[in-house]
């Protein structure tokens, strides 16, 4: 026959149903003899410090549990705030929020089970959330293991300079590849000797490769214009190397609504700072005076890059922005998704505008 069992009224731990004295907490009950004579004396030092250490026990408990629930609910508050700045950047990111948001109801509703061999805070905090903290946290660090670091505007920048030199470096070591930057530089040449011809063909050319950037200026529009050569350049490149692909993953982007793909709302005030950085390059590509429709292919270009670079989610241009937008947050530089594609869907809007004024009014 299976032995009865009853649970102390004070500690509640299981004892026999016989016995008069608790042996976890030493908890007397209602009905237990007490010792005569000298033995009764001796014992009631031993009975009042044993039920003074219940009492404490007891308090403890009961003090310990409140405790790990109030920490328990803090730390996992803390827990989806710390997932929610690095889950956007992470592909099936809404599941693993979804296991979180289920991490935080267990821990809100807590669970019964102490141990009074172990009373230190995280024990407690612990037991008190059945381990949903430790996952939690565990799944947080899993998810910013993921996460590619996002550099500060300066480092961005030097990142972008060691780059360039490197591939310059590369094509020292393979001359091939500098054949179609050789290529567009003596076309950029020949069409600029070329410029006044009636040629049909020139005319092309010229516009195709944005042969008049740079011309009839001063020293600043100079430089402007061998920047507009350089984007067409690019442009026109990227075209082979999966270009396509990315301006139209752009362009889904932008036309996805308002909250676009990832989720995160536009920002409307950084649409229109992207507005007034695509004019602005424009102009500094071609000059104010100069801006005509044999020049309108830098702004073509303008509106190929921001679109690659927003659909690529790569690049120099991208990263740039990128490091523009962040925001550090608890020690870590997180990207604004929804400023990013108010900034580029912006700029591709201010290339349009203003190449098509050019194009038909100028």
């Amino acid at each position: 026959m299976a032995q009865q069992m009853k649970y102390c009224r004070n500690c509640g731990k299981q004892i026999d149903a016989n016995a008069k004295f608790c042996r976890y907490c030493g908890y007397r009950f209602e009905g237990a003899a007490q010792p005569a004579g000298r033995a009764q004396q001796s014992q009631k030092p031993v009975g009042a410090a044993s039920a003074a250490a219940a009492g404490l026990a007891g308090a403890a408990v009961t003090a310990a549990k409140g405790a790990a629930q109030s920490q328990a609910a803090a730390a996992v508050q803390t827990a989806k705030q710390q997932a929610g700045q690095v889950l956007s950047q992470v592909p099936g990111a809404g599941a693993v929020m979804n296991r979180v948001q289920e991490i935080a109801a267990s821990a809100n509703a807590g669970e019964e089970s102490f141990d009074l061999g172990n009373l230190n805070a995280t024990g407690l905090i612990d037991q008190a959330t059945g381990g949903a903290l430790g996952n939690a946290m565990g799944t947080i660090n899993q998810v910013k293991g993921q996460v590619t670091e996002i550099l500060s505007p300066v480092k961005t920048l030097l990142s972008g300079v060691k780059s360039f030199f490197g591939n310059l470096k590369d094509i020292i070591k393979n001359p091939k590849a500098a054949i179609p930057t050789i290529i567009m530089g003596i076309l950029w040449i020949v069409l600029g000797m070329m410029r006044d011809s009636d040629s049909s063909i020139v005319k092309v050319l010229s516009w195709l490769t944005f042969s008049e950037g740079g011309l009839d200026r001063d020293a600043a529009g100079t430089i402007g214009g061998i920047f507009g050569k350089g984007v067409v350049a690019v442009a026109v490149t990227s075209l082979f190397n999966g270009g396509f692909r990315d301006i139209a993953a752009g362009l889904k982007t932008i036309f996805s609504g308002a909250k676009g793909n990832s989720g995160e709302k536009k920002s409307i005030g950084f649409l229109l700072i992207g507005v007034v950085i695509g004019i602005l390059a424009y102009f500094a590509f071609t000059g104010f005076e100069n801006a005509s429709g044999i020049t309108t292919m830098a702004g073509i270009s303008g509106i190929m890059l921001s679109l690659g670079a927003l659909g690529s989610k790569d690049g120099f241009l991208y990263k740039f922005a990128e490091s523009l937008t962040s925001k550090v947050q608890n020690g870590v530089r997180t990207a604004q998704n929804g400023k990013m594609a108010g900034l580029f869907a912006g700029m591709t809007g201010g290339f349009a505008v203003i190449t098509a004024f050019t194009a038909l009014l100028w």
